[in-house]
């Protein structure tokens, strides 16, 4: 909600409020660069979040951020590590 007093109006206040509560409810996670690693260990290509490695390889943002954080060994037949 915009507060009706001037300073809090300005669009770099808005969108300060907007990322805190992003990152209050965890949906900033996404943001941190991944890698994509074959399960011999390889690296195939390094993105600038899950969900761009999502948009690109077309796995699940979700099963890519769950293997990064040791939830699954691996996403789609790829090992996904945070860079």
């Amino acid at each position: 909600m915009i507060d009706s007093r001037r300073k809090n109006n300005d669009q770099e206040e808005i969108n300060r409020k907007i990322k805190e509560t992003k990152r209050k409810n965890g949906s900033l996670s996404c943001e941190k660069p991944v890698a994509q690693y074959t399960i011999d260990g390889t690296l195939v290509s390094t993105y600038d979040s899950a969900t761009d490695a999502e948009r690109k390889t077309g796995i699940s943002r979700g099963g890519i951020q769950r293997c990064c954080v040791g939830r699954y060994s691996q996403a789609k037949g790829y090992v996904w590590k945070y860079i």
